[in-house]
């Protein structure tokens, strides 16, 4: 029986030394995630300019534009043509197809910037519209 206790001490020991020390302290809270939007902020409002060709050749060699923005939204209208909604990147940016080919460009500060490629690739026209 002696044997018994003798190896138990050992052992009773350990465990009220563990019982004895203080929990380890909690981890720290999260840090919060603040999730930056995604569209930048102040694009809202109209803005009007227009599509000229970069080529002699292409007709009509000067197009009318509209964009209205809201809420991260942008709608096109191009001269003669339905409208077409996109929604706008992070970086300003907006990329879209449209019945006559494909349209890239940036809104910035009151301004936007653009390309767009009609559909055989035979014309191109630089966009410029400001806020109005």
């Amino acid at each position: 029986m002696n044997a018994r206790l003798f190896f138990a001490l050992p052992l009773l020991a350990a465990v009220a030394a563990c019982a004895s020390s203080p929990p380890p302290p909690p981890p720290p809270p999260p840090a919060p995630v603040v999730e930056a939007p995604a569209f930048p902020s102040g694009l809202d409002g109209v803005y009007r300019g227009f599509a000229v060709a970069d080529q002699r050749a292409c007709r009509p060699a000067r197009i009318a534009v509209t964009s209205t923005v809201a809420s991260g939204q942008a709608v096109f209208q191009w001269f003669r043509r339905a409208e077409v909604e996109t929604k706008i990147k992070a970086d300003g940016g907006v990329d879209f197809l449209f019945d006559g080919g494909h349209a890239t460009g940036t809104f910035g500060p009151g301004t936007f910037a653009g390309k767009t490629t009609a559909q055989s690739g035979a014309c191109t026209y630089t966009v410029t519209l400001k806020r109005s």
